[in-house]
């Protein structure tokens, strides 16, 4: 056989197989979207994303919590590739561009078994500062006021303090809360 025959031969296959060595999958690898932050935006985000995965299927999108501002360092340190916030953005996150997708409330709670029905901005304030300690000083039963409080560097505490006039060292609380489902 001709040496030329036989060099053709034993080439292609060896080129062969290294083309399918090189091409790997045929399947591109998904891509990801990471979406980082407030715990109040997360169910909302997760069931957008659930959707929207259905119909890209080449596309993952992982959905994490974390707070308002983790979420907007995140975007601003390229970490994630959106931010999720439940406040708006300080004048020092520059850079970004926010669009609001929802509105939510803030609600002060108090057991089933308080008889208190309605509580002023000055009351609010004052058992945030510590003022205020019993139920009885609001027309409540007797009883210590167990103050739960959320972390820093979420969305709905600031809002909170915003609202109030209130800065993060005013506040004196028996419990601090991260995640929404805690409190």
């Amino acid at each position: 056989m001709n040496r030329r025959i036989v060099l053709v031969l034993t080439l292609i296959p060896a080129l062969v197989f290294v083309g399918f060595m090189l091409r790997g999958n045929s399947e591109q690898p998904a891509q990801r979207l990471l979406v980082t932050g407030s715990s109040t935006l997360a169910p909302l985000a997760a069931a957008i994303a659930e959707r929207y995965e259905a119909t890209h299927p080449g596309l993952r999108i992982d959905v994490e919590t974390g707070g308002s501002s983790r979420g907007i360092t995140d975007v601003m340190r390229g970490d994630a590739d959106i931010g999720m916030a439940s406040r708006a953005l300080a004048a020092s996150e520059t850079g970004l561009r926010a669009y609001t997708v929802a509105r939510d409330g803030l609600a002060m709670i108090v057991n089933a078994q308080n008889p208190i029905r309605s509580i002023s901005s000055a009351q609010v304030i004052a058992l945030y500062r510590r003022r205020i300690a019993d139920w009885r000083e609001l027309g409540g039963r007797p009883g210590a006021v167990i103050l739960v409080h959320k972390a820093e560097g979420r969305g709905t505490l600031e809002v909170f303090l915003h609202h109030f006039g209130l800065e993060n060292s005013d506040i004196r609380p028996d419990v601090v809360v991260g995640e929404n489902a805690q409190g």
